[in-house]
């Protein structure tokens, strides 16, 4: 994505999942913004300018399936950059009904190196990137 901005943005109602994947992403220098629910996002969304969407399957406003349909009517130069985090039997139920290509999936749990090896190669490369944590 050389030349246009690397910011992500992270949607998820967990407070725990959100700070762990804000300052993982922060620490290899991608800008984040977070949203604590789907309405949130969508509302961040509308203002443009992110290179990378990563959302929970699993919200109590929209859920994320129904995230991405939203997203992907209302922008879709967002395609193939949506990414839906999901766990365990979710991840079938995270890619009904997507368009091919159009929405990612994340299986949880995931490393910091999953992490950044996908955000990388949809967002472009980050300046440095280190750990190997878990995500979950």
């Amino acid at each position: 994505m050389s030349g246009q901005s690397q910011r992500i943005l992270v949607v998820d109602d967990t407070p725990e999942v959100v700070t762990v994947l804000r300052d993982a992403l922060q620490r290899v220098r991608y800008p984040v913004d977070t949203a604590s629910s789907a309405a949130q996002g969508l509302s961040l969304l509308s203002s443009g300018g992110y290179s990378m969407v990563l959302c929970d399957l699993q919200m109590p406003d929209v859920d994320g399936g129904q995230f991405c349909r939203r997203v992907l009517g209302g922008s879709p130069n967002i395609r193939g950059r949506l990414v839906l985090m999901t766990g365990g039997l979710e991840l079938e139920r995270a890619t009904q009904g997507s368009e091919a290509g159009a929405v990612r999936t994340l299986s949880k749990p995931f490393t910091l190196a999953e992490l950044y090896g996908l955000v990388s190669e949809i967002a472009g490369p980050p300046p440095s990137a280190s750990g190997d944590g878990s995500v979950d």
